[in-house]
């Protein structure tokens, strides 16, 4: 959902955009023949300036220029009046945009900028303060397709302050909404809310509709990233209420789209799968990649937490189809960005090189005109030498051209191999990936079997050492949050030996005392390592419970991680109730000793806690130290009375806030289940 924004934010441009009256397509020949009766010459350059709002970009093009030429002549013409040089300079500056709308439609992003330079010019020159904020934000329009924040921010901010000058309230509005798309994809979110919350209060007062629920749907969209599901809702579903009025297909299904998403976060899957059923069939007609990868997805999800695999797997590969049309399409921009780089520094260069060679010959005349009765001979040779300076230069220049343009070749043939190797590198750890996801269990499955539970499990990279594990076994629960060594793809194969001699100890050995477990389990993963020459020292650090439903008791076991339980007592005080674990890892150790079973009471309400190290030992902070223990105990009693999703939610925000932007130095997995 990074990026569902562009084509909102161009919607809602076009749509507050002054609308011009569009001409249905007409024959060559009678067009010819309406112009030709026209011979008043504003009235032509008016009718040209129209015709060239059409969806045949060959045709914007050839009337834009009849348009220019006839207001070029009349600016030169002597028998113009101010008044009719106002006007003149006034529709070519339309013109010329027009022929950048044009340029940019067909990638040339340098060109479109220079016709918005070339009409800012002008603008200036007539001191047409409104012309000027509408080529700031058009400029500021290319830099965000081009994903130029800096830039775009700068233009749009110059376009605000105009348009606030001229109480321009739609102006304002149009500026808003860019601005606050670009601050949403750079997750300054209080920012981008305000300047949305801006734009709903004036949209409400002029009860625009369109408009009104587009900025709805962007509300709904930064209260998600807010994890504000609630108020999310409540902002989709007025949008969406909205549409089914006004029409309009594509940013109808966004909107229905992003509503189950939000649904989707409450855990109100039966809602989110009955809308997103209905939604597919529809946003197949519209036929946008983007759109039906999203949707699919959603589906897929949907279907895994229902458990009907099949049509999960369905959906999955729909998802993977249009993402692989997705992706083209952001290799393409790729190519335009980096090609927009090229061509706007090689134009900067000669431009400053031309500029350079105009003022050395200026000088040159101007000397030459004082002296030339008396100094003839050498101005002459000045001027050879400088010639000859022009034509060194000229193939110095030539000969660095034909270098750069071969090590340009060189250099993006070797970022091709490079991408190459490391698509083929990429995809092996994805389908990895794949493989390690499956064995973990779903989210569904702790929650089928506990009331409230959560897992917030965020590896280090693409695959991680960590996992967390559950079986049922009769009427006992297994569940257990496991560290193995290292993280990445070698932490990811010593958790595969690990998962696997866990599930060998409760389904072979039929064990269910935790202690037991793990003796049989370090038994087992040592068993594999010693088939190597090489002496292997992995293993894995974990924190096993057994739970009984019937009984209500807990029996745990761990090897270097504790367990927490966290309880209100009489008082109505939260205590944190610690079992220490055998300061040793399933695996090779100097003093192997059975590990220890202990035995819980548990009482209504207790929280159960299992963890790896990753959080305590993230770096982060104002300081940039390690979180320690003791912030993870406090951090846990604040949330207590919290529900569990809402827990994790918190739990996620304070990693993402301590770690700001320091690398993640370990996998993350926290289980929590309340009894």
């Amino acid at each position: 959902m990074k990026k569902v924004n562009k084509i909102l934010s161009s919607i809602v441009l076009l749509y507050l955009l002054i609308s011009l009256t569009i001409f249905s397509n007409p024959s060559n020949d009678s067009i010819k023949n309406i112009l030709s009766k026209i011979k008043n010459d504003s009235a032509l350059v008016d009718k040209y300036i129209k015709l060239s709002n059409t969806n045949n970009y060959e045709d914007i093009k050839f009337y834009t220029e009849n348009a220019i030429k006839i207001c070029q002549k009349k600016l030169k013409s002597e028998k113009s009046t101010e008044l009719q040089k106002y006007y003149f300079t006034q529709q070519i500056c339309v013109a010329y945009n027009n022929l950048a709308f044009y340029y940019k439609t067909k990638g040339n992003y340098i060109e479109g900028i220079n016709y918005h330079l070339k009409a800012l010019t002008l603008f200036e020159k007539i001191k047409d303060l409104d012309g000027i904020a509408n080529v700031y934000n058009y400029l500021g329009n290319v830099y965000q397709d081009l994903d130029f924040y800096d830039d775009a921010i700068k233009y749009y901010s110059k376009s605000q302050i105009i348009r606030k000058k001229l109480v321009n309230i739609i102006g304002v509005i149009q500026v808003n909404n860019n601005l606050a798309t670009i601050y949403r994809d750079q997750n300054q979110l209080d920012k981008s809310l305000q300047l949305f919350n801006e734009n709903l209060h004036f949209l409400r007062i002029k009860k625009d509709s369109f408009p009104l629920a587009i900025t709805l749907n962007n509300i709904g969209l930064v209260l998600i990233k807010k994890t504000d599901y609630e108020n999310a809702i409540k902002h989709l579903e007025e949008s969406i209420n909205i549409f089914r009025k006004v029409g309009n297909s594509l940013t109808f299904a966004r909107t229905v789209n992003n509503f189950c998403q939000a649904l989707m976060k409450l855990n109100k899957t039966d809602e989110a799968l009955k809308n997103l059923i209905d939604l597919y069939p529809y946003a197949k007609k519209i036929d946008n990649p983007k759109l039906l990868s999203e949707i699919s997805n959603n589906l897929s999800e949907c279907y895994k937490i229902k458990k009907q695999w099949e049509k999960a797997f369905f959906y999955q590969s729909e998802h993977n189809f249009y993402i692989e049309k997705v992706q083209d399409d952001e290799k393409k921009k790729k190519v335009i960005q980096e090609h927009f780089k090229f061509e706007y520094d090689k134009k900067t260069t000669t431009d400053s090189l031309q500029y350079i060679q105009k003022t050395a010959l200026k000088n040159a005349e101007i000397k030459s005109n004082r002296k030339q009765k008396y100094f003839f001979l050498i101005g002459l040779v000045l001027v050879i030498i400088f010639s000859v300076f022009l034509w060194n230069r000229y193939r110095i220049i030539f000969k660095q051209k034909k270098l750069i343009e071969k090590q340009k070749k060189q250099v993006e043939q070797a970022h091709l191999n490079l991408e190459e190797k490391n698509k083929e590198i990429t995809d092996s750890i994805t389908y990895a990936k794949r493989i390690q996801t499956a064995i973990l269990p779903s989210d569904n499955i702790f929650k089928s079997t506990f009331n409230e539970s959560f897992i917030f499990y965020k590896p280090k990279d693409i695959v991680a050492g960590d996992f967390y594990w559950l079986e049922v076994v009769g009427d006992t629960v297994l569940f257990a949050a496991a560290d193995c060594t290292g993280h990445g793809v070698p932490g990811a194969m010593v958790s595969v030996v690990c998962h696997n001699a866990l599930n060998r100890s409760v389904r072979e050995f039929n064990i269910k005392e935790p202690g037991k477990i793990l003796d049989k389990t370090r038994e087992l993963v040592i068993q594999e390592f010693e088939k190597s020459d090489e002496e292997v020292k992995d293993g894995m650090d974990i924190s096993l419970c057994a739970y009984d439903l019937k009984a209500k008791k807990l029996s745990w076991a761990g090897a270097n991680n504790p367990l927490w339980i966290l309880r209100n007592n009489s008082q109505g005080q939260v205590e944190l109730l610690e079992t220490k674990p055998d300061k040793q890892p399933i695996g090779k150790h100097y003093e192997i000793q059975p590990f220890t079973t202990h035995v819980i009471n548990l009482e209504k309400k207790d929280i159960i806690y299992l963890f790896t190290d990753g959080l305590q030992d993230q770096f982060g902070g104002p300081k940039k130290k390690k979180f320690r223990v003791s912030q993870m105990k406090e951090l846990f009693k604040s949330i207590n009375h919290l529900l569990l999703i809402n827990q994790k939610d918190k739990i996620q925000h304070t990693f993402n806030l301590w770690k700001g932007k320091q690398e993640q130095i370990d996998d993350v997995c926290i289980i929590g289940v309340k009894i």
